[in-house]
């Protein structure tokens, strides 16, 4: 394996956190049970909430962020990866 196919594996690995439902927008499912969330009352536009343990988005929601070091240094781009053969 090559060091190219290390970072196209690091790029592809990015892509799809990055495509993950739950991270571009609001979740459709309880995060702590799984359950569907349900809209909020009319009083308060734009809420979902879960019927069994009280999760509401946006109150509790938490944007997910990628594993720790997965992503960090990957530069992007024609000649950005200096000192590579």
């Amino acid at each position: 394996m090559s060091w190219y196919q290390l970072l196209d594996i690091r790029r592809q690995a990015r892509a799809e956190f990055e495509r993950d439902p739950n991270v571009v927008g609001p979740p459709t499912a309880c995060p702590n049970d799984g359950e569907p969330l349900e809209p909020g009352p009319p009083s308060e536009p734009g809420t979902w909430h879960c019927r069994f343990d009280g999760w509401s988005y946006p109150r509790d929601w938490i944007r997910p962020e990628p594993p720790a070091g997965l992503f960090d240094g990957v530069a992007e781009g024609p000649g950005s990866y200096g000192g590579l053969p």
